[in-house]
């Protein structure tokens, strides 16, 4: 099953935004096997760890341009597993987007953040309350993508299996509440 939105972000926004469009995959099935084989060729989508995904209930986000893979990132509705070994416990209103990757050629579009855009305003439509994203503090491009989707800086944290910092991001109250 999967559902399909297009963009009606104004262009001054995201370049070529008429171009866009966004699949939400929430299982594999006959009718997405195609475009799943698709992205398991884009960098960090291995064929066993797609399975995984999907076997935990997290669905798989892919923005397309002119019917390229562009963006992808992943939502977990029920738990988020952070290197095979935390595990963040969700509740039934809550959500968290991880494993977000532009394809390089696409960087600098704001893709990212209408693709994060367009996943808050899917979970809005599904009675989501908090909706949290990590990504590493030193990738600069990631963390503006992050806030310019509306989300703040909640805390930030080591996590030594990465030496490095992640922020987690959540949704700030006025973005959730208005009409996206």
């Amino acid at each position: 099953m999967f559902d399909l939105l297009n963009s009606n972000i104004p262009e001054q926004i995201v370049r070529s935004a008429e171009k866009l469009k966004i699949v939400f995959l929430h299982e594999i099935s006959s009718d997405n096997i195609s475009v799943l084989r698709r992205a398991e060729k884009l960098p960090g989508m291995e064929h066993e760890e797609i399975i995984s995904l999907f076997a935990n209930s997290n669905s798989l986000v892919l923005t397309f341009f002119n019917d390229r893979i562009s963006h992808y990132a992943w939502i977990a509705k029920k738990e988020r597993v952070v290197n095979d070994q935390t595990i963040i416990s969700l509740s039934e209103d809550e959500a968290f987007i991880f494993k977000c990757f532009t394809i390089d050629c696409f960087r600098g579009n704001n893709y990212y953040s209408w693709t994060l855009g367009k996943i808050l305003e899917q979970l809005k439509r599904e009675q989501t309350k908090s909706v949290r994203i990590d990504t590493l503090s030193t990738n600069k491009a990631s963390v503006k993508g992050v806030l310019k989707a509306g989300f703040s800086i909640e805390r930030s944290f080591t996590y030594h299996n990465y030496l490095s910092i992640i922020k987690v991001c959540k949704v700030r109250e006025d973005i959730r509440n208005c009409n996206l």
